[in-house]
């Protein structure tokens, strides 16, 4: 009797085990995967705001690039603006300089980025003023063209060869504005290699205006100004062809610099070239950009001619009564 007392506890625990050894692997599994999801939550968590923080990371550096480049655009207007003015006179000609103020990281202009002006002795009153612009027609030359269109003013538009934009050089003659001519390619090495080319490239850009508008514009405006010093050819011989063609040709007496600072501030660009305007002893040549990216030339305009309404200046486009406005030549350029 108790032998089979005996086998029968002996069975129990088999049975026990038994159990034991199939359900314990199967709690442990399962206790296992449930850890292992949750450390996955857990990971996709830590994931999760870790692409979070990159990407605030990524707000935060786009704006601290941001505030950089607008305080070099700041440091830059206002750098420009620590210029002064001084008058040069030579001869019987009193031309403003901007001499920089500021360790000579400007560099000395003299109502251009390269040489003095001179304005042709003749019947300059003082009180007209030319506002031009150079390289268009582009993208921004509508909304000069509206500018001027508010103030009831009309301007000078000295173009370059440009076949993507010719609405808009439409626009410029249809506004009532005077267009003259830059260049076909604005590229000085091809402009100025000789004689030959420099004649080519004048023919290119005359014809290119003339067959858009119909107009047959007898104005130029040498690249670069016609002092510039790296033609390959004698200039008096292009200024030579240009009379022979009856081209009147014009520099300016006066800049808003936008072509050297684009980033200048408005208010900083307008007051250049009204300093340059109220140093002049006659009329006043203004040249600025209508290129791509020049906003700030844009913002300038208005305030550019609301002074000079305010001053009673008369804003006038180039015509055939204008006077001409050449540079000095070079032999007279002395600091």
């Amino acid at each position: 009797m108790n032998h089979f007392k005996q086998r029968g506890k002996y069975k129990i625990i088999q049975i026990i085990v038994a159990v034991l050894l199939f359900v314990l692997p199967t709690v442990i599994t399962f206790s296992i995967m449930e850890k292992s999801e949750s450390v996955n939550e857990k990971g996709k968590e830590l994931v999760f705001s870790s692409e979070k923080d990159d990407a605030a990371g990524a707000v935060r550096s786009d704006a601290e690039v941001s505030n950089e480049v607008s305080d070099a655009g700041q440091a830059e207007a206002a750098e420009a603006g620590q210029a002064e003015t001084a008058d040069v006179e030579k001869d019987h000609i009193t031309t403003n300089v901007l001499r920089a103020d500021n360790g000579g990281s400007l560099p000395v202009v003299v109502a251009t980025d390269t040489d003095a002006v001179y304005i042709e002795p003749g019947e300059p009153n003082g009180k007209k003023v030319y506002l031009t612009f150079d390289d268009g027609p582009s993208s921004g030359t509508r909304e000069l063209l509206e500018i001027l269109d508010r103030y009831d003013v009309k301007a000078t538009f000295f173009v370059v060869k440009n076949e993507n934009n010719e609405e808009a050089l439409k626009a410029i003659a249809e506004g009532g504005h005077t267009i003259g001519l830059h260049s076909a390619s604005h590229v000085y090495s091809d402009i100025y290699k000789n004689s030959l080319s420099f004649k080519c490239d004048v023919k290119l850009v005359h014809d290119w205006v003339e067959s858009v508008t119909g107009i047959d514009s007898k104005y130029y405006r040498f690249p670069g100004g016609s002092s510039y010093g790296l033609m390959g050819f004698d200039k008096d011989k292009a200024i030579d062809y240009l009379n022979e063609k009856g081209y009147k040709y014009i520099d300016w007496n006066a800049e808003t610099s936008d072509a050297v600072y684009p980033n200048m501030a408005p208010e900083q660009m307008a007051q250049r070239a009204l300093s340059y305007i109220h140093s002049n002893t006659g009329d006043s040549v203004v040249l600025m950009h209508d290129q791509e990216g020049r906003y700030n030339t844009i913002k300038a305009l208005p305030i550019i001619i609301e002074t000079l309404i305010r001053e009673g200046y008369e804003i006038c486009p180039v015509d055939d009564d204008t006077p001409e406005f050449h540079q000095y030549p070079e032999e007279i350029i002395t600091d």
